[in-house]
Protein backbone atom coordinates (compact mmCIF):
# COMPACT_ATOMS: atom_id res chain seq x y z
CA UNK A 1 0.00 0.00 0.00
CA UNK A 2 1.76 3.46 -1.24
CA UNK A 3 0.12 4.81 1.57
CA UNK A 4 1.70 3.40 3.81
CA UNK A 5 4.52 5.64 2.96
CA UNK A 6 3.87 9.25 2.95
CA UNK A 7 7.43 10.18 3.27
CA UNK A 8 10.89 8.20 1.92
CA UNK A 9 14.86 9.23 2.65
CA UNK A 10 16.42 9.01 -0.55
CA UNK A 11 20.18 8.26 -0.10
CA UNK A 12 22.68 8.32 -3.20
CA UNK A 13 26.19 8.40 -3.99
CA UNK A 14 27.05 10.12 -7.12
CA UNK A 15 30.22 11.20 -7.92
CA UNK A 16 30.01 13.35 -9.76
CA UNK A 17 26.13 14.37 -10.77
CA UNK A 18 22.44 12.50 -10.74
CA UNK A 19 19.00 13.05 -11.25
CA UNK A 20 16.90 10.66 -9.88
CA UNK A 21 13.81 9.61 -11.10
CA UNK A 22 11.08 7.86 -9.26
CA UNK A 23 7.79 6.38 -12.04
CA UNK A 24 9.27 8.32 -14.38
CA UNK A 25 8.87 11.67 -12.01
CA UNK A 26 11.99 13.43 -11.02
CA UNK A 27 12.27 13.50 -7.51
CA UNK A 28 15.96 14.57 -7.25
CA UNK A 29 19.18 16.28 -8.47
CA UNK A 30 22.29 15.95 -6.66
CA UNK A 31 25.09 18.27 -8.03
CA UNK A 32 23.41 18.99 -11.10
CA UNK A 33 22.26 22.59 -12.34
CA UNK A 34 19.03 23.85 -13.10
CA UNK A 35 16.82 23.19 -16.15
CA UNK A 36 16.71 20.66 -18.81
CA UNK A 37 18.52 17.96 -18.86
CA UNK A 38 20.85 15.92 -21.33
CA UNK A 39 23.03 13.36 -21.57
CA UNK A 40 26.20 15.83 -22.22
CA UNK A 41 25.09 18.15 -19.15
CA UNK A 42 28.10 17.97 -16.57
CA UNK A 43 27.21 18.06 -13.35
CA UNK A 44 28.41 21.45 -11.39
CA UNK A 45 31.69 20.24 -9.86
CA UNK A 46 33.69 17.40 -9.06
CA UNK A 47 32.08 16.14 -5.92
CA UNK A 48 28.84 14.95 -5.99
CA UNK A 49 26.73 14.70 -2.84
CA UNK A 50 28.19 15.70 -0.11
CA UNK A 51 31.34 14.86 -0.73
CA UNK A 52 33.88 12.12 -2.51
CA UNK A 53 32.40 8.61 -1.59
CA UNK A 54 29.37 10.13 0.79
CA UNK A 55 25.86 9.87 0.72
CA UNK A 56 23.91 12.82 -0.11
CA UNK A 57 20.21 12.29 1.54
CA UNK A 58 16.33 13.92 0.28
CA UNK A 59 13.61 13.31 1.66
CA UNK A 60 10.88 12.68 -0.75
CA UNK A 61 7.17 13.62 0.71
CA UNK A 62 4.03 12.32 -1.01
CA UNK A 63 6.19 9.71 -3.19
CA UNK A 64 4.84 8.52 -6.43
CA UNK A 65 4.41 5.38 -5.79
CA UNK A 66 2.03 2.81 -6.80
CA UNK A 67 0.92 -0.41 -6.03
CA UNK A 68 2.89 -3.17 -7.54
CA UNK A 69 6.28 -2.72 -9.35
CA UNK A 70 8.18 0.83 -9.26
CA UNK A 71 10.89 2.15 -10.94
CA UNK A 72 14.02 4.32 -9.98
CA UNK A 73 15.61 5.49 -12.85
CA UNK A 74 19.15 7.15 -12.57
CA UNK A 75 21.26 8.92 -14.35
CA UNK A 76 24.60 9.91 -13.55
CA UNK A 77 26.33 12.68 -14.97
CA UNK A 78 30.30 13.54 -14.68
CA UNK A 79 31.35 17.18 -14.41
CA UNK A 80 33.84 17.17 -17.27
CA UNK A 81 34.50 13.97 -19.84
CA UNK A 82 38.02 13.68 -18.94
CA UNK A 83 37.20 12.70 -15.09
CA UNK A 84 39.03 10.29 -13.41
CA UNK A 85 36.37 8.65 -11.71
CA UNK A 86 32.35 7.82 -11.32
CA UNK A 87 30.54 6.25 -8.53
CA UNK A 88 27.08 5.12 -7.89
CA UNK A 89 24.99 3.67 -4.99
CA UNK A 90 21.98 4.34 -3.73
CA UNK A 91 19.15 3.28 -0.72
CA UNK A 92 15.64 4.54 -0.40
CA UNK A 93 13.68 3.68 2.60
CA UNK A 94 12.01 4.88 5.78
CA UNK A 95 13.90 6.32 8.26
CA UNK A 96 14.27 5.72 12.12
CA UNK A 97 12.16 7.91 13.86
CA UNK A 98 13.43 6.75 17.25
CA UNK A 99 17.27 5.67 18.23
CA UNK A 100 15.58 2.28 18.93
CA UNK A 101 14.09 2.34 15.62
CA UNK A 102 15.39 0.59 12.70
CA UNK A 103 15.59 1.94 8.81
CA UNK A 104 13.12 0.14 6.51
CA UNK A 105 14.55 -0.56 3.45
CA UNK A 106 12.54 -0.83 -0.04
CA UNK A 107 16.39 -0.25 -1.99
CA UNK A 108 19.33 -1.63 -0.11
CA UNK A 109 22.85 0.25 -0.74
CA UNK A 110 24.52 -2.77 -3.12
CA UNK A 111 21.08 -4.00 -5.04
CA UNK A 112 21.27 -5.18 -8.61
CA UNK A 113 20.57 -2.99 -11.03
CA UNK A 114 20.39 -2.77 -14.80
CA UNK A 115 22.28 -0.44 -16.61
CA UNK A 116 23.82 1.51 -19.83
CA UNK A 117 27.50 2.69 -19.91
CA UNK A 118 27.34 3.38 -24.13
CA UNK A 119 27.68 7.11 -24.10
CA UNK A 120 23.80 7.05 -25.96
CA UNK A 121 21.72 10.08 -25.79
CA UNK A 122 18.58 8.06 -23.97
CA UNK A 123 16.01 11.30 -24.04
CA UNK A 124 13.75 10.85 -21.06
CA UNK A 125 11.71 7.73 -22.15
CA UNK A 126 14.36 5.04 -20.34
CA UNK A 127 12.98 6.67 -16.64
CA UNK A 128 9.53 5.48 -17.32
CA UNK A 129 7.75 2.25 -15.87
CA UNK A 130 7.19 0.93 -19.07
CA UNK A 131 10.80 0.81 -20.76
CA UNK A 132 12.04 -1.91 -22.26
CA UNK A 133 15.62 -2.62 -20.46
CA UNK A 134 15.59 -5.74 -21.03
CA UNK A 135 19.11 -5.43 -23.47
CA UNK A 136 20.82 -3.37 -20.76
CA UNK A 137 23.81 -5.29 -18.39
CA UNK A 138 23.04 -5.98 -14.89
CA UNK A 139 25.21 -5.69 -11.83
CA UNK A 140 25.46 -4.82 -7.43
CA UNK A 141 26.28 -1.47 -6.91
CA UNK A 142 28.60 0.11 -6.05
CA UNK A 143 28.99 1.20 -9.60
CA UNK A 144 31.76 3.15 -11.62
CA UNK A 145 35.37 3.01 -12.39
CA UNK A 146 38.47 4.43 -10.99
CA UNK A 147 38.20 4.09 -7.34
CA UNK A 148 39.27 0.37 -7.03
CA UNK A 149 36.18 -0.12 -5.09
CA UNK A 150 33.31 -1.07 -7.65
CA UNK A 151 31.79 -4.10 -7.21
CA UNK A 152 30.85 -3.19 -10.82
CA UNK A 153 32.80 -1.81 -13.22
CA UNK A 154 30.82 0.52 -15.85
CA UNK A 155 32.27 1.32 -19.08
CA UNK A 156 33.48 4.87 -20.23
CA UNK A 157 33.90 4.89 -23.99
CA UNK A 158 36.91 4.18 -26.18
CA UNK A 159 38.74 7.83 -25.12
CA UNK A 160 40.32 7.87 -21.73
CA UNK A 161 40.31 11.90 -22.25
CA UNK A 162 37.11 12.15 -23.91
CA UNK A 163 34.77 9.92 -21.42
CA UNK A 164 31.40 9.56 -21.39
CA UNK A 165 29.13 12.28 -19.75
CA UNK A 166 26.59 10.05 -18.38
CA UNK A 167 25.64 6.75 -17.20
CA UNK A 168 21.94 5.33 -16.85
CA UNK A 169 20.72 2.62 -14.37
CA UNK A 170 17.30 1.17 -13.71
CA UNK A 171 16.02 -0.70 -10.75
CA UNK A 172 12.44 -2.23 -9.56
CA UNK A 173 10.94 -2.60 -6.54
CA UNK A 174 7.32 -3.72 -5.13
CA UNK A 175 5.88 -2.17 -2.51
Amino acid sequence: DPAQYPSLLLKVLADDGAVVYLNGVEVSRINMPTGAITYQTGARSAVGGSGEGEFAETTLNAPPLVAGDNVLAVEVHQDRASSSDVSFDLWLGVAATTPAQDEEMLVAAGSVWKYLDDGSDQEIMWSQPEFDDTAWKSGPAQFGYGEGDEATVVGFGPDATNKHMTTYFRHTFTV
